[in-house]
């Protein structure tokens, strides 16, 4: 903060904890931009004096001047992409193998009209499928907006899918699973 404290954010819980206050700056120093270098050290300037930039030690929390950056302008934002700790979570970070998601998709399958522009939309069904499925409809961060329970017979036929509640127009993914629980076909709609 401006006052020289720093806090500690835990981002599940979105709680901050005073850490303590930044010692080893110029009395009238106030720590107005913050960011994290490429060394992921916490850097910082004062909008109000300019002495230079600083780096803190979050362990310590002693600042120490950076060598020539009085001789640099004042700045107060110094945003850019890098993370504080992002070194240590990457190396910490255990990623789990891929693995393979694709659908046994039906056979000349489609979503029309696409974009919907009224409040129902078909499914073309072309292949042997028959028995219980499930069309399920979600937005893009995988919310479902509706489930619909249809039921098919081998051969081509239309499902028709009335849209309850209409949604915001944009891009949703349209599903349908069997009643194995297996997904058989996954699409794109948009909604107008």
């Amino acid at each position: 903060t401006a006052g020289r404290n720093i806090f500690v954010v835990d981002i599940d819980t979105r709680i901050a904890t005073f850490k303590g206050q930044i010692n080893n700056l110029p009395a009238n120093f106030t720590a107005n931009g913050a960011a994290v270098n490429d060394n992921g050290d916490i850097v910082i300037i004062s909008a109000n004096v300019f002495t230079g930039y600083y780096t803190v030690n979050l362990k310590t929390l002693a600042a120490t001047l950076v060598p020539g950056s009085d001789l640099m302008y004042n700045s107060s934002d110094l945003a850019n992409s890098n993370l504080l700790f992002q070194k240590e979570a990457d190396v910490a970070k255990q990623f789990g193998s891929a693995t393979d998601i694709r659908t046994e998709t039906l056979s000349g399958t489609k979503v029309a009209p696409n974009p919907v522009t009224g409040s129902s939309f078909k499914i073309l069904f072309d292949g042997d499928y028959n028995g219980a499925f499930t069309v399920i409809i979600s937005d893009i961060a995988g919310r479902n907006i509706q489930s619909t329970q249809i039921s098919l017979a081998k051969g081509q036929q239309y499902q028709n899918i009335n849209i309850r509640n209409k949604p915001v127009a944009g891009t949703y993914l349209v599903k349908v699973i069997n009643d194995a629980g297996k997904t058989i076909l996954t699409d794109k709609l948009i909604i107008q």
